[in-house]
C-alpha cells in the first residue's frame, strides 16, 4: 500500500485536532485557599513614610517547596476582577507594590528572593516620587498573593489572596 502525499496532509487536521482535545488545558485560577496577614492588626494606624510591622503565614495549598508572595497596597478590597492571569493587579488597580518574595516550606533554605521582611515601609503619597497625592483617614487595602505551583491536576499556577485593611495617615483611631 503506497500513500500519497496528498492523503497524508489530508490527516494533519485531524490529528492535530484530536491531540489537542486530549491534552489538559493549562489554567490559572484563584481559590479560596489563603494565607493570613498577622500584621498590621485591622485598621492599625500607619503614617506615611513609617517602618510598620509585617507578619503573614502562608498554606502552602499545593505543598510547594517555595512559594512565590507579592505584597501590594489598594485603595479597595482586591477583586479577582483586577488580577491579571498572572497574578499581578493591573496597573490603575493598586497604590503600590511591596514587593516579591519566596517562602521555603518543609524546611528548606531560603532562597533569592529571600522570605517576606518583618517589617515593610509605607510610601508617602504626598511626595513627588509617589505622584504628590494627599490622603488622610483613609482606608487602604494591604494584600497579599500567594502564588500556588504545581498543583494537581496539570493546573500551571493557582493564587491565594488575603487583605487586611489598614488607616492610612490616620487623624484619629477606630
Amino acid at each position: 500500500m503506497q500513500l500519497r502525499l496528498s492523503t497524508l496532509l489530508a490527516l494533519v487536521p485531524a490529528l492535530t485536532t484530536s491531540l489537542a482535545a486530549s491534552v489538559p488545558l493549562r489554567r490559572q485560577a484563584v481559590v479560596a485557599a489563603h494565607g493570613s496577614i498577622s500584621l498590621p492588626g485591622t485598621y492599625d494606624a500607619i503614617a506615611p513614610g513609617a517602618t510598620f510591622d509585617f507578619g503573614f503565614d502562608s498554606v502552602n495549598y499545593c505543598e510547594s517547596g517555595y512559594e512565590p508572595v507579592t505584597i501590594w497596597l489598594l485603595e479597595t478590597p482586591p477583586t479577582v476582577e483586577d488580577m491579571t492571569t498572572n497574578g499581578t493587579f493591573a496597573t490603575g488597580t493598586y497604590l503600590f507594590e511591596f514587593g516579591e518574595w519566596l517562602v521555603p516550606n518543609f524546611g528548606l533554605p531560603e532562597q533569592d528572593p529571600p522570605p517576606p521582611p518583618s517589617s515593610l515601609a509605607m510610601p508617602d503619597f504626598s511626595t513627588q516620587e509617589y505622584g504628590s497625592l494627599f490622603f488622610s483617614n483613609a482606608t487602604f487595602y494591604l494584600t497579599v498573593v500567594e502564588t500556588y505551583l504545581d498543583c494537581p491536576g496539570n493546573v500551571a499556577k493557582e493564587y491565594g489572596v488575603t487583605s487586611t485593611p489598614v488607616i492610612y495617615n490616620a487623624t484619629s483611631s477606630l
